[in-house]
């Protein structure tokens, strides 16, 4: 390996560029930070869908005259814990204990 394609890590860049010239540690830390804010998204975002397809097809279940099925119960109510666990950061205060895991969508 050429001696130019290598680093000391903490050490000084040796390529003079912007990117180079970043933090090393800090910036492998937002490169970590930002996978796991996007996988957090999409599983928010999926859930949220579930949610919203879920409670349009029980409200519709209701207005034409009939019950909520049980599956429609059972499955809206995982909706609700896999919304509230797929973002805990606005739910820190409170966290209903869910004993079902989601189902894909």
């Amino acid at each position: 390996m050429p001696r130019e394609w290598t680093f000391v890590r903490g050490g000084r860049a040796t390529i003079d560029e912007p990117l180079y010239r970043c933090p090393t540690i800090a910036y492998a830390a937002q490169v970590l930070a930002v996978v796991g804010a996007g996988v957090a998204r999409a599983a928010l975002r999926s859930a949220r869908a579930w949610f919203y397809d879920l409670s349009h097809e029980v409200w519709e279940t209701v207005v034409a005259g009939d019950e909520a099925t049980d599956q429609q119960n059972a499955h809206l109510r995982r909706s609700c814990c896999w919304v509230t666990r797929s973002f805990p950061g606005s739910t820190r205060s409170w966290r209903p204990r869910c004993t079902t895991r989601p189902v894909p969508c």
